[in-house]
């Protein structure tokens, strides 16, 4: 695991992806994550997108091949890692997870598994399930991600908007 500062693919072919060390996507390159993915945190690790200045994720898998972002330990629990953390430098017009299932985050201050600070994200037809915290947590007058058709279930809130935030669910359970 190391910084992404130029646009790279992670394939399915080379599955699964054992993060080790926290990432921080920036420097306006895009991490791109094919259907079928299968991403592992080690504990108390991170996916930061936009932290330091532009980035963009792009998490688009299908409903027979889909993404999952999930703990590394041999029996998970929440709070594992820390989650999927998108700063105001994130690309919104861009950024997108389809078909995704994020579970197990919560690690830390972050405590969701998807966290969107002053982000907008699109997340749609995802699970999001089995954080310490918040399944997804929004921060700022900035984070106004579109949130559809998607499963927010055994989090201890599945969506919570906080400090001027204004997420936009639609057909979600939750």
């Amino acid at each position: 695991s190391s910084n992404i500062t130029s646009s790279e693919t992670w394939a399915a072919a080379d599955n699964p992806h054992i993060v080790t060390t926290s990432i921080h996507v920036y420097n306006s390159a895009t991490l791109t994550i094919e259907p079928g993915c299968l991403v592992k945190f080690d504990a108390a690790t991170a996916l930061y997108i936009g932290y330091y200045s532009a980035a963009t994720l792009i998490a688009e898998g299908t409903s027979s091949k889909p993404i999952t972002f999930t703990s590394h330990a041999t029996t998970p629990a929440p709070g594992d890692w820390e989650g999927i953390v998108f700063f105001n430098s994130t690309d919104d017009a861009s950024t997108v997870m389809k078909y995704c299932t994020v579970e197990y985050g919560g690690y830390t201050s972050y405590d969701s598994n998807i966290n969107c600070n002053q982000a907008s994200p699109t997340i749609q037809h995802c699970i999001i399930r089995n954080s310490d915290g918040h399944g997804i947590y929004t921060t700022g007058s900035g984070a106004l991600p579109l949130i559809s058709c998607s499963t927010i279930t055994n989090n201890v809130n599945g969506v919570y908007a906080y400090n001027n935030s204004n997420p936009t669910l639609t057909d979600c359970r939750i």
